[in-house]
């Protein structure tokens, strides 16, 4: 026989501020050996965080950037291997995703 449990909890959810496809680019995708981010932000950021993510959800490379606004920023992922990732932008207007695509 089996027993099921549940957990009754409450989840705490904060809107969180979207940056727009004009706010950030990542080109060229698809790439083989580097990629860049485009960020155009409207001020200063003291603190800009940048994750690149496989299509698991696993972290593969994050970076702090600070006092940045408007940057093309550059990756290396030449050791990364073919496939489908997500480079997340996290700053103070906001959080984005947008996929890139690596063929070698």
């Amino acid at each position: 026989m089996i027993t099921l449990h549940t957990i009754d909890c409450i989840v705490d959810v904060e809107e969180v501020e979207s940056l727009t496809y004009n706010n950030i680019n990542v080109f060229p995708n698809p790439t083989n050996d580097f990629v860049n981010l485009d960020l155009k932000l409207d001020k200063k950021a003291d603190e800009v965080n940048v994750q690149i993510m496989d299509t698991m959800g696993k972290i593969i490379s994050s970076g702090t950037f600070n006092n940045i606004q408007n940057e093309v920023i550059p990756f290396d992922i030449c050791d990364f291997v073919n496939g489908t990732y997500f480079m997340t932008v996290h700053s103070p207007e906001g959080t984005s995703s947008q996929k890139f695509t690596i063929i070698n």
